[in-house]
């Protein structure tokens, strides 16, 4: 793998561009870094500004940034991986009225969403990290084509330069991928209305708490043998049981309080794949002890980013047969 050290020297080459931040020693709303590592590739991907990064195993690789305050166009640096020495530098010249205009709250979203498709490859399929993007993108009002899409069916860009991942989110011909990221990319460039709040440690106690029930959901759900059944059901409901007792202490009727925050719109999802899922694969309901969740629970599920972001149970139950091999043929 290619060593941190030369991925931020070269990364200083196209430090002297309006706008790019090193991912490497600084993580921001405008700099986000997701990394993945396997046997057949190496690539990371770095958003700053609307720059990105790639690295594959084929002995160099390029670094583009795209100029967003001035009429020159993108640069793009060819470098050697080994000794992050520059191999050459090309300019383009692209169009003024196709430069992003620089800034939070300044740009015109030309968005487009791929997402897991449904059974029959068009519908919205169950993905709860997508549900999570989807939701944000709904409560800010924002236009954008929604684009289901089955496994089969993903476009070569998609599968070639992003490895298939989706939720994947496409806005002014730019590509961002994994969740957090994309709602981070939002957030930032699209704050009106926020989904953030001034009490940050509110909410990273929220996500504290609510972290270890998907985990816990998953297990569960994807046991085939009855015998690990109680143990499992009662590690998922501990977990649950962890939630309510955070917004009992809590004002309400959100996981900060009075206003939606970043926090629901990531656990809404699991918790509706939780409620699903408990019931039809394991027989058991959430316990009606659980008052502060249980109105946690009508508050969410019928606030309109949620119920015009969602899909029906039975796609829930389709995708979870799956994940447990169950699907019925």
């Amino acid at each position: 793998m290619v060593s941190p050290t030369v991925v931020a020297s070269c990364l200083a080459l196209l430090a002297p561009a309006r706008g790019f931040v090193s991912p490497i020693v600084t993580r921001t709303p405008g700099a986000q870094i997701a990394a993945t590592s396997r046997a057949s590739s190496v690539r990371h991907r770095a958003v700053a500004r609307r720059g990105d990064l790639s690295m594959r195993k084929t002995g160099k690789f390029v670094l583009s940034k795209k100029a967003l305050n001035d009429d020159s166009g993108p640069t793009s640096i060819t470098v050697d991986m080994k000794s992050g020495e520059m191999i050459k530098e090309e300019k383009k010249e692209a169009p003024k009225e196709e430069m992003a205009k620089a800034g939070p709250g300044l740009l015109e979203p030309d968005m487009e969403l791929f997402c897991k498709a449904a059974a029959d490859g068009n519908a919205l399929g169950d993905c709860p990290f997508t549900h999570y993007v989807h939701m944000v993108l709904q409560y800010k009002g924002l236009p954008f084509k929604l684009t289901p899409v089955a496994p089969d069916a993903k476009p070569d860009w998609l599968v070639e330069d992003y490895e298939g991942q989706m939720p994947c989110l496409v806005d002014s011909k730019e590509a961002y991928t994994e969740s957090a990221n994309i709602v981070d990319y939002i957030e930032y460039f699209y704050p009106e209305p926020t989904l953030s709040i001034k009490d940050s440690d509110a909410v990273a106690k929220a996500k504290e708490v609510t972290s270890g029930v998907f985990g816990a959901l998953a297990k569960c759900i994807k046991n085939l043998n009855p015998k690990e059944d109680p143990m499992l059901i009662a590690d998922a409901m501990a977990e649950l049981k962890k939630v309510d007792a955070f917004l009992k202490k809590g004002k309400g009727p959100y996981l900060c309080g009075e206003e939606l925050t970043l926090a629901d719109c990531s656990f809404a999802p699991k918790l509706y794949h939780a409620s699903t899922c408990l019931a039809h694969f394991k027989n058991t309901v959430i316990s009606p002890d659980l008052e502060s969740l249980h109105k946690y629970m009508d508050a969410i599920y019928s606030h309109e980013a949620f119920t015009k972001s969602s899909y029906p149970p039975d796609v829930i139950v389709w995708g979870w047969n799956n994940a447990r091999g169950t699907q019925a043929k």
